[in-house]
């Protein structure tokens, strides 16, 4: 079709998903060789048709864990490579583009509900319900439904999180040349509980999650760093 690169987004952990289900879909990505792959577990909304949905379709956590296990395995030895948490490539020259583009403060364009734009100092965000963003767009209008001004906390958290996010991980150095921050001043105690929970590690320029805190990654980044941020974000605000 002339594309160059293709990527592939897969959703572990949806209703009556099998693990042989879930072997057969990675087998399949195999072959079919995209140049990335997207490897999600399926999060849950309150108030969405899965929130409401009867546990005994779900798969468990334990056995979403061992799908995200058994196939991050699987990519491994068919050639990919970690790019980041969530995302694997077979050419990691493709890995960085959306990384660098939003780390470095420029603007960018969400699509899709939930999708995040930002431009300047402005945060824009899309519509939960994909209903209403699909008539949105039918009516010719944005399906933006929150605008807010970026902080200073949103800007420290983001040079932090984004970084951490990719495969090797935080260079302290650039972060404190973006922020005027030493990180280990900022965000010392919570670095510290993720490396002894296994979660990240300390490398020679930085931090970076360890294969753990990949796997965890959304876990471990909202009850350390996203907690904290919250109790950041309150007190600028005071």
């Amino acid at each position: 079709a002339g594309m160059a690169h293709t990527n592939i987004d897969l959703i572990l952990g949806l209703p009556h998903q099998s693990f042989a289900d879930v072997m057969r879909t990675i087998e399949t990505v195999g072959r079919l060789r995209p140049g990335a792959l997207t490897l999600y577990s399926l999060r849950v909304l309150p108030q969405t048709a899965f929130w409401r949905a009867d546990e005994q379709l779900m798969p468990t956590s334990a056995v979403v864990y061992l799908m995200q296990a058994v196939a991050r395995r699987y990519l491994v030895r068919a050639g990919y490579h970690r790019a980041g948490s969530t995302r694997w490539v077979t050419d990691p020259a493709f890995s960085h583009a959306q990384h660098d583009h939003t780390y470095d403060g420029l603007s960018s364009l969400g699509l899709g509900p939930r999708g995040a734009s930002y431009f300047r100092h402005l945060a824009f965000t899309n519509t939960r319900s994909t209903a209403e963003y699909a008539r949105e767009l039918d009516a010719g209008r944005l399906a933006v439904r929150r605008v807010r001004e970026t902080t200073t906390t949103d800007w420290l958290v983001k040079s932090l999180v984004m970084p951490l996010k990719l495969r090797e991980g935080l260079d302290a150095d650039r972060f404190r040349q973006k922020c005027g921050h030493d990180v280990m001043a900022v965000f010392g105690p919570q670095l510290r509980r993720l490396e002894a929970l296994g979660l990240a590690e300390v490398t020679t320029k930085g931090w970076a999650l360890t294969e753990a805190g990949a796997l965890f990654e959304t876990e471990a980044l909202r009850d350390t760093i996203g907690r904290y941020a919250a109790s950041l974000a309150a007190a600028e605000q005071a």
